[in-house]
């Protein structure tokens, strides 16, 4: 795989000893799923879900402002689409690292839109 520092990319271990978070057990399900939604969105770095084959299917407003797009215009897309500095071609190397080694991407040094 190339190096994750030629894709301008920090990569963080998850450390497994930890244990789970500790979410609060007196909420169920749908007010757990709404503080979930509203912590996301409000957090200060930048958070992108993307499925396996790199497809964006939800974006905070921080990563919106840092890269100069708006939501819908990243929902949909795929990392390569969006950020010239990732190479289409290494995507399915890194997703499998990422998954095998149980990391997450910490810090992504892309372009912004405005760039």
């Amino acid at each position: 795989m190339t190096d994750s520092s030629d894709l301008n990319v920090t990569l963080h271990e998850i450390n497994k000893n930890k244990g789970e978070a500790a979410f609060p057990m007196h909420l169920n399900n749908q007010e757990l799923l709404t503080f979930l939604k509203l912590s996301t969105e409000l957090a200060a770095d930048e958070v992108f879900w993307m499925k396996s084959d790199s497809e964006i299917f939800y974006v905070n407003s921080a990563a919106c402002a840092k890269l100069g797009y708006k939501r819908e215009e990243l929902i949909g897309k795929k990392v390569w689409e969006w950020d010239p500095l990732f190479p289409k071609e290494v995507w399915p190397t890194f997703w499998k690292e990422l998954k095998e080694k149980n990391m997450s991407i910490s810090k992504l040094n892309t372009k912004t839109r405005k760039e």
